[in-house]
């Protein structure tokens, strides 16, 4: 898988050595300018800052900037569309291409239409183009020689291929040396033809001191940096592979898988040595797995095999045994057929007192169906006497509650009737008084004479009104004495109908009790008939089941004799086979020491071979 992030973002180291690739090649220009009077010292400010060769050096700044940036814009866009491996590919070849092929266009045009080629001579533009082509050369080159591995390192992360690589290690060091003669002899050349021109007037060795030489050790020490860079990348490459193939060739492989940090052969080599580590682990584990499984299967195996060693042995002795047995079995089949026809027998008989009880039961099942149905019409007789004792209780309470109002009511009549006899009383004494005043009135009408005669005939009539008043004040007591024992009598008699009442009531409330433990008895009586009922159709669909039960037990019986005659046949062939059988294990027995033997010779080649799978590391 690509990591998207280290897709998105080039190093700022990696940066810095690819605008060196733009750059170098412009100092180095500069520089030999400045040593061999290419460009005379009075035209120098001006060529420097000329539009061309201001523009030479902006755009070999930004020029790498900017393919950066397309780059990274276009990487992008297609990790989005789910496609970056081959993309990121793509863009990695045409960007070290493009950082080849751009340094060298730029340096080969814009230097050159900045320069003023008026009133030169050919030897003299010649020899310009030969110092443009060394600072490429050279120059361009040490950057790329470090630019390159750099970049090829950031790029481990995505995944190489054949068709990813950019040009072949052999064309690459090729034209590596090719570039670093042909710069080396260009840079040297080119104060070389400059001093041609004028060598009449020269001081050759001053100008070789001063113009050429400086050229020779400029030119040396970039081609020797350019060869030894590339050379050591290589070797440290070589030596890193070296010393991992060492580390695999001794079985250590758990070494870490080493980074594709070169695209090319050295790559594609680190990738397949990946692909062999990976291989190899897998191989080793399958191996070991393998013979760890083969030897516990071989220990199980040799395991059984003793135990079947033993079981074999068992079975020829328990073969042995089950020979002698079933010449026993042969006279207990015979003992048994005589045992099964007495069993029938019995059965048969059993048969017909279990025919017996079914018809038993089915009559004890209708008697107890007849008494169910008794006690469910006592019991609704019962709900009967129920509400009639219930009204009955209820009448008497009502009853007892009038007498109880009755005597009430007496009581207060009598105690009413006392105070009658006390008014009477008082009318009695109003009597007497109204008499006495008579009697008064009535002698002072005498002492008055002829005065008090009208006075005297109102005291008259006033002593008759009161003796009229005091006999029937006399008769009204009577009256009231004689009212107040009739109702003392009528409040006794109406307690001793309260006492009757009460006794009813207790009565009634007893039988309306007793009434209710009936019912319930009775209720009690008719659940548990309902259960014996069920109980009974129970035990009578028992009693046919058992009864077809024993019927089929008939007819098994029958069956098990015909079946014990074919037992005896049987019981003989089996016999005849345990003697083939017995010679058959005896058989098995000796192949199973011949399998031991040659199971333990396995666990030795195998514990051999498990030695030698340890000796790997993974």
């Amino acid at each position: 898988m690509v990591d998207i992030k280290k897709a998105r973002s080039l190093p700022k180291k990696v940066i810095f050595q690819n605008v060196l690739v733009y750059v170098l090649p412009v100092i180095v220009f500069i520089s030999q300018v400045l040593i061999t009077g290419t460009v005379a010292p009075e035209k120098r400010l001006g060529y420097f800052f000329s539009p061309f060769f201001t523009l030479y050096v902006v755009l070999s700044v930004v020029t790498p900037l900017v393919i950066i940036a397309a780059c990274g814009h276009t990487i992008k866009k297609n990790i989005e569309k789910g496609d970056a491996v081959e993309v990121i590919n793509r863009i990695a070849i045409i960007f070290l291409r493009v950082t080849i092929v751009v340094p060298a266009l730029l340096s080969f045009t814009l230097p050159l239409l900045a320069y003023d080629h008026s009133g030169e001579t050919i030897i003299h533009t010649i020899a310009s183009l030969m110092q443009l082509f060394g600072s490429v050369g050279l120059g361009g080159l040490l950057g790329y020689v470090f630019f390159q591995p750099a970049f090829e390192k950031f790029m481990s992360f995505v995944p190489f291929q054949k068709k990813y690589m950019v040009m072949p290690l052999r064309i690459n060091m090729f034209l590596l040396g090719l570039f670093t003669i042909l710069g080396t002899v260009c840079m040297i050349l080119g104060p070389i033809l400059l001093a041609s021109e004028t060598i009449g007037d020269l001081n050759i060795t001053a100008y070789t001191a001063t113009r050429i030489f400086p050229m020779v050790v400029l030119a040396i020490i970039m081609a020797s940096i350019s060869y030894n860079t590339v050379m050591r990348q290589v070797t440290d490459r070589i030596k890193e592979i070296t010393e991992t193939t060492y580390v695999l060739s001794h079985g250590d492989y758990s070494i870490e898988k080493l980074k594709v940090t070169n695209r090319n052969e050295l790559g594609l080599l680190v990738n397949d040595m990946n692909l062999l580590i990976d291989g190899m682990r897998d191989i080793i584990k399958n191996i070991d797995v393998s013979v760890k499984e083969t030897q516990n299967t071989a220990s199980v195996m040799i395991t059984n095999i003793e135990a079947s060693e033993s079981h074999v042995q068992s079975v020829v002795d328990n073969i042995s045994d089950v020979k002698n047995e079933m010449i026993n079995q042969a006279a207990g089949v015979e003992e048994t057929q005589a045992t099964i026809n007495t069993i029938a027998r019995t059965m048969d008989q059993l048969n017909r007192n279990i025919e017996n009880q079914a018809a038993s039961v089915v009559e004890s099942s209708a008697a107890i169906e007849q008494m169910v149905a008794n006690i469910r019409s006592v019991t609704s007789i019962l709900e009967k006497n129920k509400t009639a004792v219930n009204k009955l209780f209820k009448a008497a309470m009502d009853g007892q509650q009038s007498i109880e109002s009755a005597v009430s009511t007496s009581r207060q009549i009598y105690q009413e009737s006392e105070g009658l006899l006390e008014t009477n009383d008082v009318i009695k004494h109003i009597a007497e008084q109204t008499n006495m005043l008579a009697m008064n009135a009535a002698i002072e009408a005498a002492h008055a004479g002829d005065a008090g005669r009208g006075f005297a005939v109102v005291a008259d009539e006033i002593r008759k009104l009161a003796e009229d008043s005091s006999a029937q004040s006399l008769l009204i007591s009577t009256r009231l004495q004689e009212l107040g024992e009739s109702i003392n009598n009528v409040s006794n008699n109406t307690l001793e109908i309260e006492k009757i009442f009460t006794s009813i009531y207790e009565l009634a409330e007893s039988v309306q009790n007793q009434e209710t433990v009936i019912l319930q008895a009775m209720e009690e009586q008719s659940t548990g008939s309902d259960q014996i009922l069920i109980a009974m159709h129970a035990i009578n669909e028992v009693t046919s089941s058992v009864k077809n039960g024993s019927s089929s037990m008939m007819q098994g019986t029958k069956e098990i004799s015909i079946e014990m005659n074919k037992l005896s046949d049987i019981t003989q062939q089996i016999t005849d086979s345990m003697n083939r059988v017995y010679d058959s294990t005896t058989n098995i027995a000796q192949s199973l020491r011949v399998v031991d033997d040659s199971t333990a010779q396995n666990e030795t080649v195998l514990e051999n071979l498990s030695d030698k799978v340890a000796v790997f590391k993974i």
